[in-house]
């Protein structure tokens, strides 16, 4: 097992921006990055006293993958590459953790450790790599191994010229405006067979929510003034009650007339018997009522032969023809 290197102060630091700078997320991804600035930031907590250890579940989790073939892929590229050192615990040792610490690989370390923003005169030498690219030469994006820190930072900084190569005629590449630091170059254009951006469709906005109509009452006539004339005979028993609504009981009397097969005749003449009764007259309120007890009103009031009862006539308490009257009781 390799022991852990001597690290100078704030190197985390420099590591992240070397790999930024070097531009390695474009082939090893920025998952790898997050792993290892994850690690760069954890040997800087640590000040550098000794490698960085990690289960794969914790480093997973601190990391926001699921798989532990993704973490191993990660780990994988960032080895070969030369930015990570890793030591895997030994084979069977469930409680040993794994030993991580960053690293500079060959060829980088020399690199000048400057920022690459728009204030600082290494930018340029961006800009001429972007310039010679487009123009198939070949890209020197960072002073060459052995220039030094004069190369890097000319004394008056980079020219026109050498940030843009001039196109052989004499005039430029028309990029400039000759009023100060030249602008930077157009992008590239995108190949024609490239999708243009769909536009989004405009939110359709929710149709009115209709009213739903009342339905419309299927009882008849008939069925309404038969529920009137009920009506009427209650009141004439209890002057004071309240009017009932008379669609619901022409409704009543048309279920009896279609579902039960009542005739308007049938439903009138037992109306007159029950209201000529003194004890029906004062439980039969309704035509839901009456339909409800029609069966039994039959069979009870049959027993006068279809006579009215005497209104002077006397009833035992509690009962009627040997009937309950608490099962009769609206």
């Amino acid at each position: 097992m390799t022991s852990y290197p001597n690290r100078p102060a704030f190197f985390a630091q420099r590591v992240i921006r070397l790999f930024v700078k070097t531009c390695a997320m474009q082939s090893l991804g920025a998952d790898a990055f997050a792993l290892f600035c994850v690690i760069a930031t954890q040997e800087d907590a640590k000040r550098y006293k000794g490698a960085v250890t990690f289960f794969n579940e914790p480093l997973m989790s601190l990391l926001g993958i699921r798989k532990w073939d993704t973490l191993d892929s990660l780990r994988r590229r960032l080895v070969e590459a030369g930015w990570l050192h890793y030591d895997p615990p030994p084979t069977g040792a469930r409680r040993q953790a794994g030993s991580y610490w960053t690293l500079i690989p060959d060829g980088i370390d020399d690199l000048p450790d400057t920022a690459v923003d728009e204030g600082d005169p290494i930018e340029a030498a961006y800009r001429r790599g972007y310039a010679d690219a487009k123009a198939g030469r070949p890209c020197q994006p960072y002073p060459l191994d052995g220039d030094g820190q004069s190369k890097a930072y000319p004394p008056n900084g980079y020219s026109d010229t050498e940030a843009y190569p001039r196109n052989g005629d004499g005039r430029g590449d028309g990029r400039g405006d000759g009023r100060g630091e030249p602008s930077y170059p157009s992008p590239i254009p995108f190949p024609s067979n490239t999708r243009p951006e769909p536009v989004p469709a405009p939110p359709r906005s929710a149709p009115p929510k209709s009213k739903k109509a009342k339905p419309t009452p299927s009882f008849t006539p008939e069925d309404h003034t038969v529920a009137s004339e009920m009506w009427q005979g209650i009141l004439a028993i209890q002057p004071g009650r309240s009017p009932p609504d008379l669609d619901k009981w022409a409704n009543e009397i048309r279920l009896m007339r279609e579902s039960d097969r009542r005739t308007h005749a049938e439903i009138r003449g037992l109306v007159q018997r029950v209201q000529a009764d003194p004890f029906w007259s004062v439980n039969i309120l309704s035509p839901a009522k009456l339909r409800e007890k029609w069966d039994d009103l039959q069979l009870r009031l049959s027993r006068n032969n279809g006579s009215k009862a005497s209104p002077s006539r006397v009833h035992t308490p509690g009962r009627y023809d040997g009937l309950d009257r608490r099962a009769y009781v609206e």
